[in-house]
């Protein structure tokens, strides 16, 4: 009879136990299962895989934002951990990272990926569940409030890239002599809305597009495409393409068919020794426009990038401190949300203190890309930000500490 009781006892502290295990918040609330002693930040990154080299950029950005939140206060005077999970560079991988993050680490915040093609394989998931989310991706359709209302977009947009893109290829173009010019991306979210916004507005700045290629972002042999458009008579390539090695795929393939036309790369693509990965044959023929940043515009390096860069080189060797400070800027953003919206906000709430951040006063010390991301309720991307300083242009150069040597790129009138 007494060990049937200690059974029925043991039954019951097991049932409890489970409850108590099953009553942890989760990603958008503040209370997770380590109660207020930590705030869990989890995330979603390609640490392998064809964009393995920008896992390692935006680890490397939030440990940094972690390390720096922390030095200031942490959040809600909760001490930030870091929860990295590896996608693989696989859309299924993402989804599957993205729900054991939620589900068994039981994060406070989650990040549901960096690349928008993988990313879009678990929104669907976090929107469901209404947490809230932000990420570094570029395609402009991953931050519409209509679609992902908890979600927000914290990163160069491709259309904001267009400008930039045009006024770079106006100048090139200009001194060439010529007026035609071919584009080529890989066929993921944000190069195809590039591509697709360099063929509407590279016609208004006076020049022909003659060619418009999409390929795989693991192709490793370019030159048919390229073909086609020397064929056409291109004397400007545009291409864009995070692909691992993709910048010496074309410019090998530049030189291979022994063309003299200009190659000019998006800014994502700008990771780095360039002049290591660009054939010296063919070297003067590559251009990249880049985030002013990490341009060292008439060899001058901006004071806190600098700062920013010794840290940063802490974690390992500095490849794209942009890349990286814009995650180190997301980690801050989460504090300044859960900071405004309160201890216990959901992700609506969450949300909801964000997308005014656009209207607001936002902390200098929070920021080192974006004056303000400039988000509304109507927009939770990068759209309403201040581009008009924020590029450069550099050619075939090896960074010293992720800083190139270059110019300022001004916009041209559109």
């Amino acid at each position: 009879m007494l060990s049937g009781r200690r059974g029925n006892v043991a039954v019951i502290l097991a049932i409890l136990l489970g409850v108590v295990a099953g009553c942890g918040s989760g990603a958008g609330s503040s209370s997770g299962t380590t109660g207020s002693e930590e705030f869990v930040f989890g995330a979603s990154l390609p640490l392998t895989g064809v964009y393995g080299q920008y896992g390692t950029i935006t680890k490397a950005g939030l440990t940094v934002g972690v390390d720096r939140v922390n030095k200031a206060g942490g959040i809600d005077g909760r001490q930030v951990r870091l929860v990295i999970k590896d996608d693989a560079s696989q859309p299924d991988q993402t989804l599957r990272a993205v729900r054991e993050l939620v589900e068994s680490d039981r994060v406070d915040f989650v990040m549901p990926g960096y690349i928008s093609s993988q990313e879009l394989a678990a929104l669907p998931y976090v929107t469901s569940k209404k947490l809230f989310t932000i990420t570094g991706a570029s395609t402009p359709a991953l931050g519409d409030p209509t679609k992902y209302p908890y979600q927000f977009i914290l990163g160069d947009l491709s259309s904001k890239r267009v400008p930039a893109m045009v006024s770079a290829a106006t100048r090139l173009t200009s001194s060439a002599g010529t007026t035609k010019v071919g584009i080529i991306v890989s066929d993921t979210p944000p190069q195809v809305a590039l591509g697709d916004g360099l063929q509407t507005a590279l016609p208004g700045a006076g020049m022909q597009v003659v060619g418009y290629e999409k390929v795989a972002p693991d192709a490793t042999d370019l030159s048919p495409q390229l073909a086609k458009l020397r064929g056409a008579g291109a004397g400007l390539v545009l291409f864009d393409n995070l692909g691992r090695g993709a910048i010496s795929t074309i410019m090998t393939g530049v030189q291979t068919l022994g063309w003299d036309a200009d190659v000019l790369v998006g800014p994502g693509m700008v990771i780095g020794d360039l002049k290591a990965e660009v054939p010296a044959a063919v070297a003067s023929q590559f251009h990249a426009v880049n985030y002013r940043f990490a341009t060292a515009v008439g060899g001058t390096v901006d004071p806190a990038t600098a700062s920013y860069v010794d840290e940063l080189a802490k974690q390992g060797p500095v490849t794209s401190p942009t890349l990286s400070a814009t995650l180190t800027d997301l980690v801050f953003e989460v504090k300044w949300a859960y900071e405004k919206a309160g201890p216990n906000a959901d992700g609506p709430a969450l949300a909801a203190a964000l997308q005014t951040v656009g209207g607001q006063d936002y902390p200098e010390a929070y920021r080192l890309v974006y004056d303000n991301p400039g988000f509304t309720p109507q927009d939770h991307t990068t759209n309403n930000a201040d581009y008009s300083q924020f590029w450069g242009l550099i050619g075939a150069v090896t960074p010293e500490r992720g800083i190139y040597a270059g110019e300022a790129l001004e916009l041209v009138a559109q």
